[in-house]
């Protein structure tokens, strides 16, 4: 009978855990339809400054928003998802209004289509786990010409700490063929464990629902567990060189 008595006792604790650790996520309310993805025209005002700042207006609106680097070959770029006034509340960004990236699986096939498919792309969930860290040198992964390798981080301001953020981090590889595709997204994988101590989540997601995930750039409960980065590990982790 005690081992009954306990075992209800260890579920209503895990219970009340779970939902204090989620207590913060609610308090965001979904607010993806009204948002849209901007190009960050002048990305060297992209900073912990500006972080702290985004930390402000996002705390105040009760309002998360998805930062994401778009690599392709040699180039890189930065954009963001957020409300459509953030272009008059940060003008030194230089945002500019742009299409999503990521198509539906087929859009491929047209000539007139540049945007990425499930059917080109591999994607994965950091971690929570991970304990991060500063780099001890500028990261520059070398891709191919007709390889992307994308990072996003969806941004809750944490309530209680100023410059702390709850962040879901993803990683997606993109390469036409699928053996290159792997290569790029194990030497991705690689290289930010080494680099920032982010480790690749392993899940049995199919990879159609790790797509969407990203492409939703929302907070999915199933895929958000507690993990900090402050105004700084961001500034850090965007940065283009």
């Amino acid at each position: 009978m005690i081992w009954i008595i306990l075992f209800f006792i260890i579920i209503l604790v895990s219970a009340v855990l779970a939902f204090r650790s989620m207590k913060d996520y609610e308090e965001f309310p979904d607010s993806v339809g009204l948002n849209s993805l901007f190009y960050i025209g002048n990305p060297s005002a992209f900073s912990e400054g500006l972080l702290d700042r985004l930390h402000g207006v996002f705390s105040e609106k009760k309002q998360f928003f998805s930062l994401e680097k778009l690599n392709k070959g040699s180039e890189a770029a930065l954009a963001i998802f957020g409300p459509a006034e953030m272009e008059d509340l940060f003008p030194e960004l230089k945002l500019v209004e742009i299409e999503d990236y990521l198509g539906e699986a087929g859009s491929e096939l047209l000539a007139v289509s540049k945007a990425v498919t499930v059917n080109q792309s591999l994607t994965w969930l950091i971690d929570p786990k991970s304990s991060f860290k500063n780099p001890e040198h500028d990261l520059k992964i070398e891709i191919k010409e007709n390889q992307k390798l994308f990072l996003q981080a969806v941004c809750v301001p944490e309530i209680n700490a100023k410059t702390g953020f709850q962040c879901t981090l993803r990683l997606m590889a993109v390469d036409p063929n699928p053996v290159d595709r792997l290569g790029l997204a194990k030497k991705a994988a690689e290289i930010f464990e080494q680099s920032f101590g982010l480790k690749k989540l392993v899940d049995s997601y199919p990879e159609q629902k790790k797509f969407s995930s990203y492409q939703q750039r929302s907070l999915i409960p199933k895929e958000v567990s507690p993990f900090q980065l402050n105004t700084k590990d961001l500034a850090e982790l965007f940065l283009i060189s």
